[in-house]
């Protein structure tokens, strides 16, 4: 074997439960960043896999909800949220409507996430839940009555 055959491997990434909450957040970034970049080029299906995983990292494993830490939330909140559009934006309706509930079952975020109503607002419309995509569209105009996109 030479020395060059010797210095042929990758060294394994360690795993999300091996990682600080530091360690977790900065590679949550660097997947958002990832999956911003793959937005910007209309790459939207490879650009969901980036921020799902990002999403995923920003939180320890099994937590969700109003369990997720203060500090933590807004990341997660934002790589969801872009993750809806991106399934807007191929027409995947369920999907969106689920990566908006990730976010809106925050309590804090519920009826005041104006970006998560509306999208999910939209694609319940689009999946014919009239009755459930006015009250999405209704809980973000009674929070914010100046915000275009809602009124």
């Amino acid at each position: 074997m030479s020395a060059e055959e010797g210095l042929d491997f990758e060294e394994k990434p360690i795993e999300k439960w091996q990682m600080t909450t530091e360690q977790r957040l900065e590679h949550a970034n660097k997947l958002k960043t990832e999956g911003t970049a793959l937005f910007k080029a209309g790459n939207f299906k490879e650009a969901s896999q980036k921020y799902e995983s990002a999403a995923n990292y920003a939180v320890d494993e099994g937590v969700s909800g109003n369990d997720i830490p203060e500090e933590e939330r807004p990341l997660y909140i934002s790589c969801l949220s872009n993750d809806a559009m991106c399934y807007i934006k191929l027409k995947d309706w369920p999907e969106a409507v689920k990566a908006c509930n990730g976010v809106l079952e925050i309590d804090s975020e519920a009826t005041t996430n104006i970006k998560a109503l509306y999208r999910r607002g939209t694609a319940r419309m689009k999946l014919g839940l009239l009755k459930e995509a006015k009250a999405d569209f209704m809980s973000a105009y009674n929070h914010d009555k100046t915000n275009k996109e809602v009124r």
